[in-house]
C-alpha cells in the first residue's frame, strides 16, 4: 500500500508546476477520497471509515465544505465496541492561511448529524451477551478539522488532515459519546470552475 502511494508521488513530479502560481482562487472545487483510521473518543477503540470530501472556493480565504465518513469496521476486529453502523454527514466554512501558494493550511468548522446502529452488552451471572439495537437512530454532532494541501498543479494536490468529532447517541439502551479522533491523508483532484480577473 505504502509503496503504492509512493509510485502515484513519483508519477506526478513531473506536472508540478514549481512556480509560484494563484492556486488557491475563488471558484475552485476540490474533492477526493480515502480511507480515514480514527479512535473512537468513547471507549479508545481504533477505527476505520471511508471518507469523502468535496468543498467550493466562495473566497481566497474561505470555501464551503461538505464532508461524509462512513463506518467501516474497528481495527482490531476480535475487540469490538458498541458501534454496528455508523454515518456521519458535516457542512461548513472553510478558512485557508495561503498567499496564493502550493501550501494551503486550513481549519474547518463543521455541524453535523449522525446515523447509528449499536450493540451494548450486558451480564447475567458469569455469562456476557451482546444486545443489539437493529433500529438506526439520528443525532447532531460538531467536528474541527486542520490540515493543509499541497497543489502540485492545477489538477491535483495531496492532502492530510486531523479531525475531531463530537456527539451524544441516545438509543433505546444508553446514551453513548459518538465522537472520534480521525487522519486522513492521499490524493485529490481540483478543478478552477472560472477564471478570475487579476
Amino acid at each position: 500500500m505504502v509503496a503504492r502511494i509512493a509510485l502515484i508521488f513519483i508519477a506526478l513530479i513531473p506536472f508540478t508546476q514549481v512556480q509560484s502560481q494563484d492556486f488557491v482562487q475563488k471558484s475552485r472545487i476540490n474533492a477526493h477520497g480515502t480511507i480515514a483510521p480514527g479512535f473512537s473518543l468513547y471507549d479508545m477503540k481504533g477505527t476505520v471509515s471511508l471518507q469523502g470530501q468535496m468543498e467550493y472556493f466562495i473566497h481566497e480565504k474561505v470555501s464551503i465544505r461538505g464532508d461524509v465518513f462512513w463506518f467501516v469496521d474497528y481495527l482490531n476486529s476480535d475487540d469490538p465496541g458498541f458501534l454496528d453502523d455508523k454515518a456521519a454527514l458535516f457542512s461548513g466554512i472553510t478558512y485557508h492561511f495561503a498567499e496564493n501558494k502550493h501550501l494551503n493550511p486550513y481549519v474547518a468548522l463543521q455541524p453535523g448529524i449522525g446515523m447509528a446502529r449499536t450493540i451494548f452488552y450486558s451480564t447475567t451471572g458469569n455469562v456476557s451477551f451482546a444486545v443489539m439495537d437493529n433500529s438506526y437512530h439520528f443525532f447532531p454532532m460538531a467536528s474541527v478539522a486542520l490540515g493543509t494541501y499541497y497543489y502540485a498543479n492545477n489538477w491535483f494536490y495531496f492532502f492530510g488532515e486531523v479531525r475531531g468529532s463530537t456527539g451524544k447517541y441516545f438509543s433505546p439502551f444508553d446514551v453513548k459519546e459518538a465522537g472520534e479522533l480521525q487522519f486522513s491523508f492521499g490524493l485529490g483532484f481540483s478543478l478552477l470552475t472560472k477564471k478570475n480577473k487579476d
